[in-house]
């Protein structure tokens, strides 16, 4: 990739961060990622149809640093993926508190939260499409990575409702541990 390109994306993800944590997503405008950036709405507009579209490749570059972590050991093994990514989501919406409450606040939680959920899917989906196991159980990849990630983000909106308890990473994996069990039977 272009060097500009990186350094625009950079910019934009670090401005992005900032601003979610100073402001409700429906508060942040492309005007001031752009001044926040120090990039012209113009170089925006030619990566983003809009702020929407820019979020998704957001929570894509939050997804792709996760998987960095986790290198390429997991990555023929859903339900292990799954938990790990599970375990980095919540560290960073530990890391990032301020930005998760503002998220959840506003009118647009649900679009964020749909835009997080097809992020995971879309993950989880290609990890499944790997895995021998769910191949060798007749399982379709889609519609497991849809039921995965749909509870990766309850599990994720609960634990932060809950009070970001420090057994809630223990209670998650037990669940998965055991759907997992329950899977293979």
């Amino acid at each position: 990739m272009d060097l500009r390109v990186e350094r625009t994306y950079k910019l934009l993800n670090e401005a992005f961060t900032q601003l979610m944590e100073e402001h409700s997503y429906e508060e942040i405008t492309i005007a001031l990622l752009c001044d926040r950036a120090m990039i012209r709405r113009t170089t925006f507009y030619k990566h983003f149809a809009d702020k929407n579209e820019y979020f998704l490749f957001y929570m894509k570059s939050v997804r792709d640093e996760f998987q960095t972590r986790l290198g390429s050991e997991v990555e023929h093994d859903t339900h292990r993926r799954n938990s790990l990514m599970l375990r980095e989501l919540l560290a960073f919406m530990t890391d990032h508190e301020k930005l998760v409450e503002n998220a959840m606040k506003g009118p647009s939680m649900s679009v964020l939260l749909d835009g997080l959920g097809s992020v995971i899917c879309s993950d989880l989906e290609l990890t499944a499409q790997r895995d021998a196991r769910v191949l060798a159980a007749g399982l379709d990849p889609h519609t497991l990575a849809a039921f995965l990630s749909g509870g990766t983000v309850q599990l994720a909106r609960q634990w932060w409702a809950d009070g970001c308890p420090a057994d809630g990473v223990a209670k998650m994996d037990a669940a998965l541990a055991a759907f997992g069990a329950l899977a293979r039977k």
